[in-house]
């Protein structure tokens, strides 16, 4: 854990992989999926957004919680870190690189990656130290 806060103190960020299995993601991705058609009435066909929205599903609200990251967080800024809440976000095709926050609070932006991304299919993941 030293080397990846040592990692993380540098760039100001971590790529962490295969967390957990691909069967898990997919048979959450109907409820993903879910909250998005509870709030804007069908699966959008272009990018959107929708915040706290795992927290309007009870599986994925409990996925989030079984999930390292409350440790990982502690390991990068201690124990005082607290749960912010949840941003759901729907891309087709490409978004640009921004900042989600500029303050001088330690801030961690988790992404869970719900499907492959590689180079052939238009979605490498690439990462400018302070953005996404």
């Amino acid at each position: 854990m030293e080397k990846l806060k040592r990692f993380f103190d540098t760039y100001g960020f971590v790529v962490l992989r295969s967390v957990t299995s691909a069967e898990l993601i997919d048979s959450l991705i109907p409820h993903f999926d879910q909250c998005f058609i509870n709030k804007f009435g069908t699966k959008p066909s272009a990018s959107a957004a929708l915040t706290m929205g795992v927290e309007n599903s009870e599986i994925l609200l409990k996925f989030i919680e079984s999930m390292p990251f409350a440790n990982l967080a502690k390991v990068l800024y201690g124990n005082d870190c607290i749960y912010w809440g949840s941003d759901c976000q729907m891309f087709y095709g490409s978004s640009n690189f921004h900042r989600d926050i500029n303050s001088d609070l330690g801030f961690i932006k988790v992404g869970i990656y719900m499907e492959d991304w590689n180079v052939d299919a238009g979605g490498e993941f690439r990462i400018i130290p302070g953005s996404h």
